[in-house]
């Protein structure tokens, strides 16, 4: 068998490539028509077989609900854990109010932190004897 006559004829590359060509242009809506369809009956098969066909053991079954109920304990804790924190913070809402340190009165009347002293027109104190015994006019401690 001579190698470079059966090269020449049967493997050129151009020739092949040429050949699928004109095959892929007279049969390209054929081909695609089959592989859709193919894709789409596999497609179905697979979903009926998932749907239809899937059958348990009693193993499986029972590790499904095993884990459903560990998923269910854990919601109810945390379910538990919220209405805690819940009634905790109604129990902190329906406290009196305490009066607490007022931001606003300057650092030299922390002794009297009385509401009268912040009623004033600008919203801070005047430190009549702090002002009187070191001589400021400001009611900042600096």
């Amino acid at each position: 068998m001579n190698f470079q006559k059966f090269k020449k004829e049967y493997l050129n590359f151009k020739k092949i490539f040429s050949n699928f060509s004109v095959f892929l242009d007279s049969y390209l809506k054929l081909l695609f028509v089959v592989f859709s369809s193919g894709i789409i009956f596999f497609g179905i098969y697979f979903w009926y077989g998932i749907l239809y066909k899937s059958e348990w053991g009693d193993e499986e079954k029972n590790q499904y609900k095993n884990i459903q109920d560990k998923r269910i304990q854990l919601k109810e804790k945390e379910l538990k854990s919220v209405m805690e924190e819940s009634e905790r913070r109604k129990s902190k809402y329906e406290e009196p109010i305490r009066i607490t340190r007022n931001i606003f009165v300057p650092y030299a009347d922390e002794g009297k932190n009385s509401l009268n002293d912040t009623e004033n027109s600008s919203g801070l104190s005047s430190n009549s004897d702090a002002s009187s015994e070191s001589g400021a006019t400001s009611t900042f401690p600096w």
